[in-house]
């Protein structure tokens, strides 16, 4: 990629990325806490495409990329909810349960490897999507799932309660 190529990249993200950020949150519903993460991966896919092609309408070529981002955004949102609903456990709320409870989470998450861990702990704690998970460890897709479906059973056989909601829904 050529000099002017990357001048021109920062040009458009310093010009637009304000732009995107808004259009992102007003016209396609994105909340406030998600925003910067869409303006990323926009300029990611632009940074991509400029590799290849040409751009004449700055505007129009980012509002189909965003579009598209924030299309998969919502996708990510709405599975995340499903699965969370899936395997919601019912936690007690204070005293000696809520302690033994919490004994039982650490204990459990002991059982998995430090790979493993670490995958739960970016797509549980931090709130990545599996993409994203996969994304900031560098691995392939698939790799992410296959880890964390692994990890999630490891889990539920170590935790008593931890069983899907509706187990035949799959």
């Amino acid at each position: 990629m050529g000099q002017e190529t990357v001048a021109y990249y920062r040009d458009l993200f310093v010009r637009q990325h304000k732009w995107v950020r808004a259009m992102a949150r007003r016209r396609f519903g994105i909340g406030v806490a998600d925003a910067d993460e869409v303006v990323q991966r926009v300029f990611i896919v632009a940074y991509g495409a400029l590799q290849t092609q040409s751009v004449k309408a700055e505007r129009a070529w980012l509002s189909a990329i965003t579009r598209r981002v924030c299309a998969n955004e919502r996708r990510n949102l709405r599975l995340r909810r499903e699965m969370e609903a899936q395997y919601c456990v019912s936690t007690p709320q204070s005293g000696p349960e809520a302690r033994l409870w919490a004994n039982d989470i650490v204990r459990a998450l002991s059982k998995l490897d430090s790979k493993q861990r670490e995958l739960v702990d970016l797509t549980c704690l931090e709130g990545l999507t599996l993409y994203g998970a996969a994304g900031r460890l560098g691995l392939p897709l698939r790799v992410a799932e296959t880890r964390l479906q692994s990890a999630k059973a490891t889990l539920c056989r170590h935790l008593d309660g931890a069983v899907p909601v509706n187990p035949t829904k799959r």
